[in-house]
């Protein structure tokens, strides 16, 4: 163990940095305009961000959306053992080119507000159903 850690540090010590950068790419595309109610977790490592959507996301609209805009992503239920719930998805920053990391953020969020479910209420005046007679 004390040999390949030897072997590797040098390595991890000069590809860190590079993924810090993207993982910060990506993180800051998605502060820039998040949606309200989502979330996510800034990792100490690994190459994944965690996100929490908003809980009136229609995740099948959200897929629609971002596939249209070329943004894919993980759903989180996909990635766990344990169920993490219907509404957390995971970005990877580690594959995608820096120039996409950024735009990529920025239309996932328009994809998740896209995705948003709008009021279903009836519009003012047309409540019920109109009598038959």
């Amino acid at each position: 163990a004390v040999m390949l850690a030897a072997l590797f540090s040098p390595i991890l010590d000069r590809i860190r940095p590079r993924y810090r950068e993207r993982r910060d790419l990506l993180l800051e595309s998605l502060a820039e305009a998040t949606p309200r109610g989502m979330s996510w977790w800034t990792p100490a490592g690994g190459f994944f961000v965690w996100c929490r959507l908003p809980i009136e996301v229609d995740r099948s609209v959200l897929a629609a959306r971002a596939a249209e805009t070329g943004v894919s992503f993980m759903p989180g239920w996909a990635c766990c053992p344990e169920d993490p719930g219907e509404s957390f998805l995971r970005l990877n920053f580690s594959y995608p080119a820096e120039a996409d990391l950024a735009a990529g953020g920025t239309r996932l969020l328009d994809a998740v507000r896209a995705a948003c479910r709008r009021s279903r209420r009836p519009a003012r005046g047309k409540l019920g159903t109109p009598p038959i007679v």
